[in-house]
């Protein structure tokens, strides 16, 4: 009774380990950049990109100039549409990226809000810009082994990491923690502040620890 009992806690522990590695998985590896050096790369690749008359798309506090990226320093081989709600290629979601070619279709109603640099309009962008980078057919084969889609339980999470590494890179998050001088700098909502907070393991000033509003 007792080699049973052994066993049976043996298995009971074997299998609370893989529930709690599956979900460090969820929280840690699939959106750490810490864990994928190529999503830091390819986001300050990116920030580092030139536009018209060599303008940086990067303020001189941080901040990613979304709107002005996407009008100018969009590749040839990328496209992007707005379309209407209804659309059925938007399948109910406020935004699409076609993964046979690199063509980004996104609801009408987040270009008004991108022009206006509202912060959710930025959030979607710059994820729909990592699904571009890294899941498309035309790029999936450049993307280095250990960061191609085939190794992720969910991709999403992959291109939210690339997201917050271009909005709110890594390295200025560990200098500058309070929520709202980072929602005004680089126009981000709290929700996307709480979760870099999260997976970046950084704690939050003071101030901002109190729970945040949806």
């Amino acid at each position: 009774m007792t080699k049973i009992r052994v066993r049976r806690a043996a298995q009971r522990d074997h299998r609370q380990l893989l529930l709690n590695f599956a979900e460090m998985r969820s929280t840690a590896i699939l959106a750490d950049p810490l864990y994928f050096p190529e999503i830091k790369d390819a986001a300050r690749k990116t920030r580092a990109r030139e536009g018209l008359y060599g303008r940086s798309f990067v303020d001189k506090r941080g901040r990613f100039k979304l709107a002005e990226y996407i009008s100018y320093g969009l590749g040839d081989d990328t496209t992007l549409e707005y379309a209407s709600a209804k659309d059925t290629r938007l399948l109910g979601a406020h935004a699409v990226t076609e993964t046979w070619c690199r063509h980004m279709i996104f609801d009408e109603k987040l270009r008004l809000g991108l022009e206006s640099d509202e912060p959710r309009a930025r959030s979607i962008h710059a994820h729909e810009l990592g699904h571009v980078l890294f899941h498309t057919a035309r790029t999936v084969r450049e993307v280095p082994e250990s960061c191609r889609v085939e190794r992720f339980e969910d991709p999403e999470e992959h291109a939210w990491a690339y997201a917050r590494e271009l909005l709110f890179p890594w390295e200025l998050h560990q200098h500058l923690r309070c929520r709202k001088l980072c929602r005004e700098i680089f126009g981000v909502t709290d929700g996307f502040y709480d979760t870099c907070c999260k997976v970046r393991r950084i704690p939050q000033c003071e101030c901002c620890a109190a729970p945040a509003r949806a």
